[in-house]
């Protein structure tokens, strides 16, 4: 079982490790960085939840990953979205899985950081309702140039 944990949590940082291809800051927490690095988190329960990279005055957000963890009393798959980004939204299955269950966490990572549709503007990851006994986890990261 041990093993078996350790693997899921090797897969787990091979998806979540930094978009290297990423030309404008590909490293956006390393010091002396030309970007600044934002994360944006947000925990609830029954209802929906929305994490949001802020705004900033003269400069362009880019979101370079998020993730999405949910459990409720019953499975289901709902709506999420991330709103704000350059061409429209961004449309994705939310798992939900039991309570009794093992959870199985909705994690994307994109090869390029999308931008925000303009200057100025945020973007948020809006995860769907957990439904009855839920709990959800939603997490964003990426930078402003």
């Amino acid at each position: 079982m041990n093993r078996l944990a350790g693997l899921l949590a090797l897969c787990f940082l091979a998806f979540v490790s930094p978009a290297k291809a990423q030309l404008a800051c590909p490293y956006p927490f390393m010091s002396g960085a030309p970007c600044t690095a934002v994360t944006a988190s947000a925990t609830g329960t029954i209802a929906a939840v929305t994490a949001t990279l802020p705004a900033v005055a003269g400069k362009t957000t880019y979101i370079c990953s998020l993730s999405i963890a949910a459990s409720a009393t019953a499975a289901a798959s709902v709506p999420a979205t991330v709103t704000g980004t350059v061409s429209g939204s961004l449309n994705y299955n939310q798992p939900v899985t039991a309570i009794s269950a093992v959870g199985v966490p909705l994690i994307v990572s994109f090869s390029l950081c999308v931008p925000a549709s303009a200057n100025n503007a945020p973007i948020a990851v809006n995860a769907g309702a957990a439904g009855t006994g839920g709990v959800t986890a939603v997490t964003a990261t990426g930078y402003q140039l």
